[in-house]
């Protein structure tokens, strides 16, 4: 997994674009290892998931565009939009989803 130094850099990145860092999702191992540094650095939610990946979110034309980017491996990115006025337990739904479709997706492979 990328470095704090480089979560910096991106949540810095997604900024210039709108988006907000609004939680970070980590294997268990990750989760137990870095969990809390991430929590105290980012003041995001730190969640156990399928992967380690950092979501953003922004607000366009009444929906709101999640963002999950992986943050290990080579870069990959994949977004859902989201009603406004979805129920909590829908957009986590398809939160989780998406995670669990990166999760098995056969991404990019990374460059030497």
């Amino acid at each position: 997994m990328i470095g704090i130094e480089s979560i910096e850099a991106l949540v810095e990145q997604y900024a210039k674009h709108n988006w907000i860092l609004r939680r970070i999702v980590l294997t268990a191992n990750e989760y137990d290892r870095r969990s809390k540094k991430l929590a105290l650095r980012f003041e995001v939610e730190i969640m156990p998931g399928a992967i380690d990946g950092a979501w953003f979110s922004r607000i366009n034309k009444g929906a709101e565009a999640w963002e999950l980017r992986r943050l290990s491996g080579a870069p990959f990115a994949m977004v859902k939009v989201i009603e406004i006025d979805a129920e909590e337990s829908a957009r986590e739904a398809v939160l989780r989803g998406t995670e669990t479709e990166m999760a098995n997706s056969k991404a990019p492979p990374l460059e030497h």
